[in-house]
């Protein structure tokens, strides 16, 4: 009878870990998801400042409420990045960012996945407001 408990306990106890283990790997690919969508915008910001002077330094009576315009979009998506950096930091320790969750709390990790998969959303749409904002201050700027 011992060995019958002590088997049941043993197979939870695995079965728990299996499940943390997998909610661990969805929360570490959210995560390389989600730090790949700021690899891959980080790098335009100094593009976003170029393309703020150019329509600064050539705006006028004619095109001063587009160009204006356009600055502000590029600067929201500026603040976008900075506000999504900030809330990453706030969510999550650099361990978690870097090398994924160490717990093994169920809830926890819960708790951490629907918080990376709102960064990951924020991410994809400040992404976006990025490329938009960029595209559209090229135009003016063409």
């Amino acid at each position: 009878m011992k060995k019958i408990v002590l088997l049941i306990a043993l197979a939870m106890f695995m079965s728990c870990t299996t499940e943390a283990d997998k909610l661990s790997e969805t929360f570490n690919l959210k995560m390389t998801e989600a730090i790949a969508v700021h690899d891959e915008v980080m790098p335009k910001m100094g593009q976003m400042s170029g393309l703020m002077k150019q329509l600064e330094s050539q705006m006028d009576s004619l095109n001063q409420s587009a160009h204006k315009a356009a600055i502000k979009d590029l600067q929201v998506g500026h603040d976008k990045m900075m506000d999504w950096m900030k809330a990453l930091g706030d969510d999550f320790t650099r361990d978690e960012i870097q090398g994924g969750l160490q717990t093994k709390d169920i809830d926890s990790i819960k708790l951490k996945i629907k918080a990376i998969e709102k960064s990951s959303k924020d991410a994809v749409d400040m992404k976006n407001h990025i490329n938009n904002a960029i595209a559209k201050a090229e135009e003016l700027l063409d």
